[in-house]
């Protein structure tokens, strides 16, 4: 590998880190950085060179985010710019735009928006220059830590805001006929499929040749998911080198050398068929380097072409390093390149290409094992079984498909009935993979639930592996005893973190955002784990997106891989309906409830889970007390044996009070004034049992809870209220606001 192209690459990678991550102190990140460099390298070449790298590598991601800053404090919005995409929804029409101008002024970064319209003109097409005008949708971050950041996903992806518009407006500039001649090939590709392919397979054949998963049923993706085979529908390199292949195969009829130039053209245009998207863009560069460098009879080194890619991309997009497809491959190549090279056995056979597919998966996965813990809290072990069978399947499947839509866009001179003989055998192979898939997601024994890898694990297993590498290419003793040494003393170093973190023995109370609901995380100093509701909506089956993509994300985050007691107030879906997947996914030991005056179906679900997760159930009432440590215990305050039978649900929550040492917590539920006068009324001779450090607010801030004499009764310092942005309920109400602030409490969260 050409050391230069690394240092480069790296040093630009590490520029662009600074430029998004130090933002606000982008002058004292420089100077550290400057100062180290020239202390490690003051006897190199060549510094001065690379150090420019770094600065312009800072500057550029400085600058893109400083316009992103600005473009997200800006109201309404006037852009000018071209359609690269767009995306028919239930409800309107989703159109990617790249910006040319804001607010008539020039943009000189690759900026684009995602503009939503409820009706758009149907002559409008890809390559159209338009004006938008519309006031910009707030986009919605990581509410907690180690959930999915929707808002920089988007900014992986160049798109810099959503705008709602009424309409959009053509100007008198000349469309972009290649973009809009790509978009037509693309739209007559995905016309064929589902013309001619059975509908059970539409999506994924689609998926595969132009990466539009739009089309996938939500069932099919997550069985690929369960499959550990998520990367065979998202178009990557696998995909590329597959159109690469059919690209070569022209080498007799064009000639040997022309045919690398027609392929590095059929690259470009089938990269710009998948939306230029990210892996897809790397592998294009590696492949489009490695055929000039046959072209101009050159050496070509795939770990010097694998990092210009990332260079490239770097440059194109700052937030790529935020693309998980960026990401993955990139991780996954560099694997493949350094480990598979070393294990790859020579030969032809099925044994051969079965031991040779293992280890390509190996080597792939061994890099990619920290990144996918991170990302999605999963490790499966399913490769060794998937990969030989479904590489070779994909590996017929692919051409066939590709030849199909080739066939597809010149099907006027091409008799009907070869097409139909193409597409029969399209759909067979692409049957037999979803036949396939759909065993292997079955088989969950290797797959693995796991905790969100800390930075130091990660960085520790990374450099374990570097020394494992250096340990095998060197054939020094003394420097493997040094190796040796080295890797024990990181271990070591590793270890002692980990048990400074297990003796920690204060107490951790989270309240999780979920949005409009409740959730509160508690980690005793024993190291239990308790959980108080875990939000979840209404509409649909938006709860269980709220266990799923919420709650286990963030307990995975935590390192928390089982609940010692859930306490559910009540069995509205805003406080139980993450909860239900959170019983599917983690062990719980024991689940704390009151008795049900009323059932509901997600009390009927409740049941149905704990029967098959064998979990234990306490039903407790006022008076009685769980102790969860010595020192820690919650007092049941409410409900009685009585219930209210108005509004049921919500009047009979549990509410219960946290005790440790001189810290107390009351969680309210979502009682109601008619609820809180009963328990002023039961406790009027021992008020103090009301008073509580902390409050956590009931029913959202309701009007129709949180009176005057409860609050001050409580007399809490804290108060904290679990409630949606800009939700449908006008929670919290500006008079409970009034009435928290007016009493004794020393914060009242924004």
């Amino acid at each position: 590998m050409n050391n230069k192209v690394f240092l480069v690459t790296i040093y630009y990678i590490f520029g662009t880190i600074g430029g998004l991550y130090f933002y606000k102190n982008i002058i004292p990140f420089l100077m550290f950085f400057i100062l180290v460099h020239f202390i490690v390298f003051r006897k190199k070449n060549n510094k001065f060179f690379i150090i420019l790298i770094f600065l312009l590598s800072v500057i550029k991601s400085y600058g893109t985010m400083n316009l992103v800053n600005k473009i997200d404090k800006m109201g309404e919005k006037v852009v000018t710019g071209e359609i690269v995409k767009i995306t028919d929804e239930n409800d309107g029409t989703i159109v990617e735009l790249k910006a040319k101008k804001i607010n008539k002024k020039r943009v000189i970064f690759n900026i684009k928006f995602n503009i939503y319209v409820k009706k758009i003109d149907k002559n409008t097409e890809v390559g159209d220059k338009v004006i938008v005008t519309g006031e910009q949708i707030v986009q919605n971050s990581a509410k907690n830590e180690g959930t999915f950041n929707y808002k920089k996903y988007l900014q992986s992806k160049c798109i810099f805001g959503t705008i709602k518009s009424e309409s959009i407006t053509k100007t008198n500039e000349s469309k972009n006929i290649v973009a809009n001649t790509i978009n037509r090939i693309r739209e007559n590709i995905k016309l064929n499929i589902k013309t001619f392919i059975p509908d059970k397979c539409i999506g994924l054949c689609i998926a595969l040749v132009v990466g539009d998963k739009n089309n996938i049923d939500e069932k099919i993706s997550q069985a690929f998911s369960d499959a550990g085979l998520s990367h065979i529908i998202a178009i990557s390199g696998m995909h590329t080198v597959y159109v690469a292949y059919i690209a070569l195969s022209f080498k007799r009829v064009i000639g040997k050398r022309k045919t690398y130039f027609f392929a590095i053209f059929v690259l470009i245009i089938f990269c710009n068929l998948a939306y230029n998207n990210e892996s897809v863009y790397r592998a294009t560069i590696m492949l489009s380097l490695f055929y000039c460098s046959k072209i101009f009879h050159r050496k070509s080194n795939s770990l010097s072409n694998l990092f210009i890619s990332i260079l490239l991309g770097l440059i194109k997009n700052p937030f790529c390093i935020y693309n998980p497809g960026f990401i993955l491959s990139t991780a996954g190549t560099l694997g493949i390149i350094i480990i598979y090279v070393e294990l790859q056995e020579q030969g032809r056979g099925i044994k051969i290409y079965i031991k040779n597919q293992i280890k390509l998966s190996l080597a792939a996965n061994i890099v990619l094992l920290p990144i996918i813990a991170k990302m999605f809290n999963k490790v499966s072990l399913m490769f060794i079984i998937t990969s030989p069978i479904i590489n070779f399947l994909v590996s017929i499947l692919m051409p066939i498909l590709l030849c199909f839509s080739l066939c597809g866009l010149v099907s006027k001179v091409i008799p009907i009935f070869l097409l139909k003989f193409v597409a029969l055998l399209v759909y067979f192979f692409s049957g037999l993979l979803l036949f396939l898939v759909d065993i292997f997601q079955r088989i969950s024994i290797l797959n693995f639930r796991v905790t969100s890898p800390s930075f130091i694990t990660i960085a520790a297993y990374y450099f374990i592996l570097y020394l494992c590498y250096q340990y095998k290419k060197n054939r020094n003793r003394k420097n493997k005893n040094k190796i040796k040494c080295v890797i024990s003393i990181y271990l070591c170093v590793c270890v002692i973190i980990r048990l400074i973190n297990v003796f920690d023995n204060s107490l951790k109370v989270y309240f999780v955002d979920v949005g409009q609901g409740d959730c509160t995380v508690i980690k005793t100093p024993s190291g239990k784990t308790i959980l108080v509701d875990g939000g979840g909506k209404e509409d649909g089956n938006i709860q269980d997106s709220v266990g799923k993509n919420i709650v286990v994300p963030y307990l995975l985050n935590k390192s928390i891989t089982k609940i010692d007691y859930i306490i559910i107030s009540h069995f509205d879906t805003d406080h139980v309906g993450g909860l239900l997947t959170v019983m599917q996914e983690i062990k719980v030991r024991n689940v704390i409830i009151s008795k049900q005056g009323k059932s509901s179906d997600n009390y009927e679900k409740f049941k149905k889970i704990v029967k098959a997760k064998n979990i234990n159930i306490i039903v407790v009432k006022q008076g009685n007390r769980v102790e969860i440590d010595r020192d820690l215990y919650f007092d049941i305050l409410w409900p009685r044996e009585e219930q209210i039978n108005e509004n049921i649900l919500n009047n009979n929550s549990i509410v219960c009070k946290l005790h440790y040492n001189s810290i107390s917590i009351l969680f309210t539920g979502d009682i109601e004034a008619i609820a809180e006068k009963s328990i002023l009324e039961l406790y009027q001779g021992n008020k103090e049992i009301l008073q509580s450090t902390c409050l956590k607010v009931g029913h959202h801030g309701s009007k129709t809870s949180s009176t005057n004499e409860f609050l001050e009764s409580v007399r809490a310092k804290f108060a904290f209220i679990g409630v949606g942005r800009d939700n449908k309920f006008g929670h919290p109400n500006e008079g409970v606001i009034k009435n928290i602030k007016s009493m004794r409490y020393g914060n009242l969260p924004n």
